[in-house]
């Protein structure tokens, strides 16, 4: 039975029940993967591992249920290594008598390369394949929770851009040229935001920008229009030398409702723009209250 536990290449930890826990033994695979030798630990508080507080709730709910019904099975844990980096784990545990004591015993899967795989076919999924900025499913999950997360003393903006002449050069260049022009515009907002912003494409030609709004720095129209020339400079591609424009709607707002309020709000002034013709139109609106009537300080 020794030799099962010691050598098995599955992480092993027993430990004692009470409040603080104390490592009692652990096999060679736990060991390694926390970057230890037993002398440091031996003695030592499980806590010493343990990336969150031994007091947190998950842990007081895993507790409770080995003091309960006596096993846990299968929950995700996040670990620390000795260097400190977070270690993703499963953990299955049992209490149990051994040698006339009670102690837990705790089964411990490195879960590393499955949270890795989430987080890559998570990202993969609110990702623009063709542009690499977030998909419209990732831009309305960003809006939503900056929404959610908004101070009050801020306000949340949101610019809609819908590409002027894009339309022609798709249908006279065809598309490879046309997904090309989306590739360097994607770019091109993401090196003109430069992490003041998220930058996302909602759909053919379209695109849009979530951005806070400290309440002592509202935007002008001239920010606007800086990232407007930004994204409409002449587009090489091979031979060709194509130009496109652009209308755009940025609303500022105080107190949104919910992402479809403040998406639609952008989206009507980007039409606003639109019709007001030329190859670059900007229409900017602060909303200074709840009411999406209030169109003070248009630009």
């Amino acid at each position: 039975m020794y030799a099962l536990f010691e050598f098995s290449p599955v992480a092993f930890c027993i430990s004692t029940t009470d409040e603080p826990s104390y490592y009692v033994r652990v096999n060679s695979a736990y060991l390694r993967l926390f970057g230890r030798e037993w002398s440091e630990i031996e003695g030592q508080p499980i806590s010493l591992h343990m990336a969150s507080s031994p007091d947190s709730p998950a842990r007081m709910r895993r507790m409770h249920q080995l003091a309960t019904v006596g096993f846990y099975e299968l929950e995700e844990v996040d670990l620390r290594h000795t260097s400190g980096h977070i270690v993703p784990t499963l953990i299955s545990a049992h209490r149990c008598v051994v040698g006339g004591a009670s102690v837990d015993i705790e089964i411990i899967v490195d879960n590393t390369d499955r949270k890795a795989l989430e987080n890559a076919i998570r990202q993969a999924a609110h990702t623009d394949s063709l542009t690499q900025v977030a998909n419209r499913a990732g831009f309305e999950g960003l809006l939503a929770r900056a929404i959610e997360t908004k101070s009050p003393t801020e306000a949340i903006g949101l610019a809609y851009i819908d590409l002027n002449g894009f339309k022609a050069i798709n249908d006279q260049q065809g598309h490879a040229v046309g997904d090309a022009v989306l590739r360097i515009v994607g770019q091109r907002l993401g090196e003109a935001i430069r992490g003041n912003g998220q930058v996302g494409r909602l759909g053919g030609d379209e695109f849009a920008i979530l951005f806070h709004v400290p309440d002592s720095d509202l935007p002008k129209q001239e920010r606007f229009e800086d990232l407007a020339e930004a994204l409409c400079q002449p587009i090489v591609l091979g031979d060709s030398v194509l130009n496109i424009g652009l209308s755009m709607g940025v609303a500022v707002m105080d107190a949104p409702r919910n992402l479809d309020h403040l998406l639609n709000q952008a989206d009507d002034l980007m039409y606003e723009a639109k019709a007001g013709g030329g190859p670059i139109a900007i229409r900017l609106v602060h909303f200074s209250a709840p009411d999406e009537t209030n169109t003070a300080d248009r630009g």
